[in-house]
């Protein structure tokens, strides 16, 4: 009598240790590339669960989330994917990071033209793809301004545009031949691919160019890193700024508006700067 056996599927991670392994922390490389360009950038993120995300649906979703990353979204459903697409034509706009659509909801490769439910709506496709054994550069084309560190890391998507516009390409003599990001309008809204993990210098620019007004400047314009500001509304109405230093040196910030220290209890007015002793701290209220 023969003993059946349960076929064991094993998915094997994107990218690789330096040693060349599978690298068992890939999502979480790849998500934090484009989160920590969204803090370099000064703009603020709210990480989306997919089932939050159908709850909401493709309308409410565009209009409460104007920008929606979707980075290594690589188990997903038929249902997922379209509501991603839905979405940008709902007015959203959004950024597809490598390996999103690759895989259905049982972690199985897609045998539809990748991304996957998304590559007609985005205008662009890939057939192949790359690890990346060093850091490639990448510069911006037409209107898109990258740093000279800007690069990718790790992962090359062939991209092929098919209709989509070029917003950054590799300087390389192989990965050069493909796009390293491009976007194109989809119905009321517009989906950016980007075929590679960012850099942080890159990922800031990317996030920069996505968020023209990031959160930070409506509350000390012209702060830069290593001082970060987000935000949040309090049950009252009324908004709250968090200011970082994530350094050891002292450092300030110039105020947008008029403020109130929600310790001390301090009213500050509109173009008063405030000190941030090393890994401080400084929390503040609208005046």
């Amino acid at each position: 009598m023969v003993e059946r056996q349960p076929l064991r599927v094993r998915v094997l991670p994107p990218l690789a240790t330096a040693d060349g392994a599978p690298d068992r922390q890939s999502y979480t490389r790849i998500f934090d590339a484009f989160h920590r360009g969204v803090v370099d950038a000064g703009a603020q993120a709210r990480v989306l669960h997919a089932a939050q995300a159908h709850a909401l649906g493709a309308a409410d979703l565009a209009a409460r989330y104007p920008v929606l990353i979707a980075p290594a979204f690589y188990v997903a459903s038929d249902a997922d994917l379209d509501l991603l697409r839905e979405y940008a034509a709902a007015g959203g706009h959004l950024v597809v990071g490598i390996r999103t659509g690759y895989g259905d909801e049982e972690a199985r490769a897609r045998v539809e033209v990748a991304p996957a439910r998304l590559a007609e709506a985005a205008g662009v496709h890939y057939e192949e793809f790359s690890n990346l054994q060093a850091d490639v550069p990448v510069h911006g084309a037409d209107d898109f301004e990258t740093a000279a560190d800007a690069a990718g890391r790790l992962w090359a998507d062939g991209l092929i545009a098919d209709g989509a516009e070029v917003v950054a390409q590799y300087a390389h003599p192989r990965f050069g031949d493909f796009p390293a990001v491009t976007t194109h309008p989809h119905g009321d809204g517009r989906i950016t691919v980007v075929g590679t993990v960012p850099s942080p210098a890159l990922a800031a620019d990317l996030v920069r160019s996505l968020v023209p007004a990031p959160i930070a400047d409506e509350l000390a314009a012209g702060r830069a890193l290593p001082v970060t500001v987000s935000s949040g509304t309090l049950p009252d109405g009324r908004r709250a700024w968090f200011s970082f230093n994530w350094s050891w040196d002292e450092t300030s910030i110039t105020l947008s508006r008029d403020a109130v220290d929600a310790v001390t209890g301090t009213a500050h007015a509109a173009g008063t700067e405030l000190a941030l002793p090393a890994w401080s701290t400084l929390t503040l209220l609208d005046g």
